[in-house]
């Protein structure tokens, strides 16, 4: 793959991530609060994509990663107290 591929694909997969964190927050009433940990887990991948497409130390890339990990747990988590709430509630 020559590096003019590479960056293609890293700037695409990066429009795709703030397109999906818009995305996300636009259907907050419909998801509640885990819409915000799902778009922020966009944009830190996208921003980890941003740092490995800079090159920066690895250490930043691995905490991207990390964070975005963290985010996309934190989004699990909401989801099941929501549908565990709503299976009370019915």
């Amino acid at each position: 793959m020559t590096a003019e591929m590479l960056n293609l694909v890293l700037y695409t997969a990066m429009g795709l991530c703030a397109l999906m964190a818009v995305v996300n927050l636009v259907r907050f009433k419909k998801r509640g609060p885990s819409a915000y940990a799902l778009a922020a887990a966009f944009v830190a991948l996208g921003f980890t994509l941003w740092l490995y497409e800079a090159q920066a130390a690895m250490g930043w890339i691995e905490a991207g990663i990390a964070l975005t990990v963290l985010l996309l747990g934190a989004d699990f988590g909401l989801r099941a107290a929501q549908h565990a709430k709503q299976d009370r509630s019915s």
